[in-house]
């Protein structure tokens, strides 16, 4: 029942208020020659309160724990394991060992983080280049300016109410000009509206969005999710969370794949 409820509560997430997909103009598409590929910040890891992570943190090493006042909803706090940030509840035991971080920032732009819209930006840079069209280059972490604390959250609100912004807007919100004076004629925004993961399920919805850098307009933009399966206690975070990120990583490429194909970027 519990697993029912939170994937409810994912789902719900999941098909929230975002636009409608855009698909870029094909005698625009004709126009372009080099995009630059831009990861943006990612959210933490959804894991809902009353889902049990006994089974998650079973085998993982150290971890570091945001301090508590600076996070905590249903008993949630911010947490990184191996690079991963996420929001969940720890066992007791997990709380009393886990070292405590100054702050979010200071973890994520320590370069020890594991940024998962890194790791999609990458991969649709790789997709689009395989089509022999375009000239890709890839960019650094873009930071969404609506999200003024990042140690504060509300069922994640702070992060996904931003990131939904960003998705609707019909122009860009950051100033690209340098990219445009070397020679960019698009940008293409990759980001994450949620993950999660449910004991049973995980799920991940990527976002991507292609910006006209002559006009700054929005010439094309798309999301698609998957909440499938895994393994009942399935360790994802055995092996220096190299389960967790190859599941993700895997299934983020599948949803770039998907999310190109549709804003015309590579052929379906």
């Amino acid at each position: 029942m519990k697993e029912q409820l939170a994937l409810l509560v994912v789902l719900v997430i999941v098909s929230g208020c975002v636009g409608t997909k855009v698909v870029a103009p094909q005698d625009r598409l004709n126009k372009i020659k080099k995009i630059a590929v831009v990861p943006m910040e990612s959210p933490p890891l959804e894991i809902p309160p009353f889902v049990s992570t006994d089974s998650l943190f079973a085998s993982s090493a150290i971890m570091t724990t945001v301090p508590v006042e600076s996070i905590q909803e249903t008993g949630r706090i911010g947490v990184i394991v191996f690079g991963i940030f996420m929001l969940a509840q720890l066992p007791e035991e997990n709380k009393r060992s886990a070292e405590v971080a100054e702050s979010i920032e200071a973890i994520l732009d320590s370069g020890e983080a594991w940024i998962p819209t890194v790791v999609f930006a990458r991969e649709a840079a790789n997709q689009i280049t395989a089509q022999k069209i375009y000239n890709v280059v890839i960019q650094e972490v873009q930071k969404f300016p609506e999200i003024k604390n990042r140690d504060r959250t509300w069922h994640g609100e702070n992060w996904l109410a931003p990131i939904r912004s960003w998705y609707n807007q019909t122009k860009s919100l950051f100033d690209y000009g340098l990219l445009r004076n070397q020679g960019c004629d698009a940008v293409l925004e990759v980001g994450i509206l949620n993950y999660a993961y449910i004991e049973t399920n995980i799920s991940l919805q990527v976002a991507v969005r292609l910006i006209d850098l002559e006009t700054g307009q929005l010439l094309g933009r798309s999301r698609a999710y998957k909440v499938p399966k895994i393994e009942n206690g399935e360790q994802l975070l055995a092996n220096k969370g190299k389960r967790f990120k190859d599941l993700f990583g895997a299934l983020g490429a599948q949803l770039v794949n998907e999310n190109l194909q549709s804003i015309g970027l590579i052929p379906k």
